[in-house]
């Protein structure tokens, strides 16, 4: 009884790791056009829980990106968005 369990679990898993992953472009967009980038606060705020969303987190991504996109030429724009 406990190998069909285990067997089981076996093949949950191994079927979980067959999914496909799908990508949506429009190849109509020529990225090489542009050369700036900017980062925007959302006006949606979604999770609140500090795990998951926290000014540390969004720092180190955007630090991230910031430093990939600088790589490849592109120039950082700050923008003050106040209503």
């Amino acid at each position: 009884m406990k190998t069909q369990w285990l067997f089981m679990g076996f093949i949950l898993l191994w079927m979980s790791g067959c999914t496909a992953v799908q990508v949506q472009q429009k190849s109509a967009v020529n990225f090489n056009d542009f050369r700036k980038f900017t980062f925007v606060k959302p006006d949606i705020q979604g999770n609140k829980n500090p795990l998951y969303r926290s000014g540390i987190t969004d720092d180190m991504i955007q630090n991230a990106i910031a430093a990939e996109l600088t790589k490849k030429d592109w120039f950082g724009m700050i923008i003050n968005l106040t209503c």
